[in-house]
């Protein structure tokens, strides 16, 4: 099973996928309702204040850390690290949040880098 990362308005999927039994899906706006996926967490895009790149690679992939409150009460924090591929689509990917961040907030998601 790989891992993909879905977003919506709302939310952040991190999702497991089965390419051996379903084809890849063209467009998604909402959460996965077909067996292929198996939602892994479910992180409110509003409760991100952060995502870090690593210059690093870890085991042949790019890291990228999606930073969260997990609760807007205690502030508790959580981290969700994803491995890509390449460093173009981690690109892509931390282009596509910030555009979509700024469009439905109207300020910038913050984005670090660093190393690990």
């Amino acid at each position: 099973y790989f891992r993909s990362l879905i977003m919506t308005e709302e939310y952040l999927f991190i999702l497991e996928e089965d390419f051996v039994r379903w084809p890849p899906p063209c467009f998604v706006r909402h959460p996965p309702l077909t067996p292929r996926y198996s939602i892994v967490e479910r992180i409110r895009t509003r409760f991100m204040f952060g995502i870090t790149q690593y210059s690093e690679i870890y085991h042949g992939s790019y890291v990228l850390s999606l930073n969260y409150y997990r609760d807007l009460v205690t502030f508790e924090r959580g981290r969700r690290d994803i491995l890509i591929s390449s460093y173009e689509n981690r690109e892509q990917i931390v282009g596509h949040v910030k555009r979509t961040w700024r469009q439905h907030y109207s300020k910038e998601v913050a984005v670090s880098s660093m190393r690990r």
